[in-house]
């Protein structure tokens, strides 16, 4: 009943109200009428000129009877419905035809106001029916936003103006309209911006339109339909794609003797001597070379070296410094052994955007420093660098979110393997939240699968862990074998470490083999330590589960292939693999000098968890209160960083060390 009599006596009010608006004078009628058909705070000045009345009085009428109210904004007064019912109760009762007309009266006030906002001025002509005049002035806001780097706004007002021109909508708003999406991040909308706008597009601009779009699927995740648009466009411009990556190695080796015979030198020229074919041409291998690299690092290289070579031979200087950029990432894909090239090419690369002076070539430069201090191992240098170029390309670089989410994931990983794991997991969420606002699948499905499952663990569960991975993965592309498959296998063999799992773990390894081999991932000096790391403790793992020694000598051979690499982090992980198999063959003393040697390398390298790992298990092997207190030290650090199970965490660094605890699994 009572239910009954609210809604009784609210349509008592709202008829009590709708009379006293009908009884209202016909110029305070019309001025109320306008204000609330504005739909927000209306200058003063606006809505009498719209409602053609010049006398006060019928202003004061409406605020004394509670209409309307006004409120003073610096030099300006504005008013407004004095709340939503009366507003909407004032629009209810015009006609159509009425409303159209005071839209089309407010638009005229606006226009002839000082200053007048072109987005207000699209709104009210596009509700007064004169859509093309609606189209236009979107079109000047969309340009406002963009300049502003307000480029989600942008999108949305090139949006408003397709949808307003209709059939008159030409290319030029579509390109716009991939332009700003490009620019917020939003790599597969405008791809379809870009592709959309093919259609009366002269040969010329409709290679750089699906060049464009090709860049945006692959920089955003969208592996398979980007590598699709890219195979048209490669060869409308006559640039091969790799068909396997034995074809990419021949092209690899044929471009790198052409670049070490002809060398970095360039003359430099300005980009409008250029001929736009050969702009086309080189941005297309950029956008090849770049990325293919999220996904293909092999026929990614292919495409990269003939970028340099093309970037070289035109000799536009921002060009050059992309190309600079994009060769010190590959070539310190080689790791130490590639250290001085790498450094001297940076050395060229810091030179000329010192010189440039813009915050692309700088963030750029950062961005490649980061990624190089990466692939050689040295981890708080990448955490430095990754820094700077996170900072310039956030907040001094438009359109270039691929290098920041780029920078961004390098951070990630320098953190989990020097142990920040508190760090990396406070910035999960947000860095996951932007990926997915901007339909970034590149970034979303590169943080989930490699390094996601950090969080799960901090609250010691790994079947949470496992779906952050398999879900991450279901979305991704299953055409090949990329570097976010790779890297999941990664983090779904630590899992399986994690829970003591050995024999899941060699297995998962042993089926991924082949296509680890066939990708050629494994020719990259990082890639290749941890995948023969991670299969050895698989093994090491699974023979103290199955008491099978017949692995001990793969084992060891795993050792000594990784201790060739003659790099730091590197001795580590081999002194570590050594010790276990001494301790699988019981030879307690050498396990523990062992694992001493391999203590002291991983706090020398920065690797954290490996470290610590190291550290319980001498403490394990120790006992009394000498290994108790390495064991408790341990796992201090290990608690300090969120991680609740150390004996877990230890395992996936160092397995077999742990004594059985109640997650471990029996033997078959």
């Amino acid at each position: 009943m009572r239910e009954g009599r609210d809604d009784a006596a609210g349509a008592s009010l709202e008829q009590a109200l709708r009379s006293r608006v009908l009884r209202l004078p016909p110029l305070a009628g019309k001025l109320l009428a306008v204000i609330a058909v504005a739909g927000r705070p209306l200058l003063q000045q606006v809505a009498l000129r719209a409602a053609g009345v010049d006398d006060p009085a019928t202003l004061a009428l409406l605020k004394v009877g509670s209409f309307v109210r006004t409120r003073t904004a610096g030099e300006h007064r504005h008013v407004e419905a004095y709340h939503d019912q009366v507003r909407e109760t004032a629009v209810a009762l015009l006609a159509p035809d009425e409303r159209r007309e005071l839209h089309l009266r407010l638009a005229e006030a606006h226009e002839v106001a000082p200053s007048p906002d072109p987005e207000t001025l699209a709104y009210h002509y596009a509700a007064a029916g004169e859509r093309a005049r609606a189209a236009e002035l979107s079109v000047v806001a969309a340009k406002r936003a963009a300049e502003a780097l307000a480029f989600d706004r942008a999108a949305g007002l090139y949006r408003r103006a397709i949808e307003l021109a209709g059939g008159a909508a030409d290319g030029k708003l579509r390109v716009a309209l991939g332009a700003a999406l490009a620019n917020s991040g939003r790599g597969a909308e405008s791809a379809d911006a870009y592709l959309a706008a093919l259609e009366g597009a002269a040969p010329a601009e409709a290679l750089e339109l699906r060049g464009r779009a090709a860049s945006q699927l692959l920089f955003s995740g969208h592996i398979d339909r980007g590598l699709s648009t890219l195979e048209q466009v490669v060869d409308l411009v006559g640039l091969r794609m790799p068909a396997s990556p034995r074809r990419a190695l021949f092209q690899i080796g044929t471009a790198r003797l052409r670049l070490a015979l002809r060398g970095l030198r360039f003359r430099e020229v300005d980009e409008r001597e250029v001929p736009a074919s050969q702009l086309v041409k080189l941005d297309v291998a950029f956008a090849a070379a770049e990325g293919l690299g999220t996904a293909d690092p092999i026929r990614a290289t292919a495409f990269q070296s003939r970028s340099v070579l093309m970037a070289l031979r035109v000799g536009e200087p921002r060009r050059v410094a992309r190309a600079l950029a994009t060769e010190v990432a590959f070539t310190s894909l080689r790791g130490v052994p590639a250290a001085a090239r790498t450094a001297a090419v940076q050395a060229q690369l810091d030179a000329l955007a010192t010189r440039l002076g813009d915050p692309d070539s700088r963030g750029l430069a950062e961005g490649a420093r980061c990624i190089a201090a990466f692939n050689e191992g040295r981890w708080h240098d990448t955490l430095e660098a990754g820094a700077r170029a996170e900072r310039i390309f956030r907040d001094e670089c438009t359109g270039l979110r691929w290098e920041l989410a780029t920078s961004q994931l390098y951070q990630g990983f320098a953190m989990a393997l020097t142990g920040r794991v508190r760090e990396l997991v406070a910035r999960f969420p947000q860095q996951l939240k932007e990926a997915n606002e901007r339909g970034d699948l590149f970034a979303a499905t590169s943080l989930r699968a490699c390094l996601g499952f950090y969080v799960p663990l901090t609250q010691d569960d790994p079947e949470l862990a496992y779906r952050e991975v398999d879900d991450a993965l279901a979305r991704w592309s299953a055409r090949g074998f990329h570097l976010q498959h790779a890297n999941a296998l990664n983090s779904r063999v630590s899992i399986d470490l994690y829970r003591g799992d050995g024999r899941t773990a060699l297995r998962r390894c042993e089926e991924a083999w082949p296509d680890l081999e066939r990708s050629l991932m494994l020719r990259v000096q990082l890639l290749r330590v941890v995948f023969l790391s991670l299969r050895a403790r698989a093994m090491i793992l699974a023979s103290h589960q199955d008491g099978d020694r017949r692995r001990l000598r793969a084992i060891a051979a795993i050792a000594r292939r990784i201790d060739r690499e003659g790099v730091l982090y590197c001795q580590s992980e081999a002194a570590m693999l050594r010790a276990a198999v001494a301790h699988l063959q019981g030879d307690r003393a050498a396990a523990i000098a062992l694992l001493a040697r391999a203590d002291e390398l991983s706090a020398r390298s920065g690797l954290g968890l490996s470290n610590l790992a190291a550290r319980r298990a001498r403490g394990v092997l120790l006992g009394g209160d000498e290994g108790a207190a390495l064991v408790a030290e341990a796992d201090a650090i290990c608690l300090g960083q969120g991680l609740r199970r150390p004996e877990g965490v230890a395992a996936v660094f160092a397995p077999g060390f742990a004594p059985a605890s109640a997650r471990a699994l029996p033997p078959a």
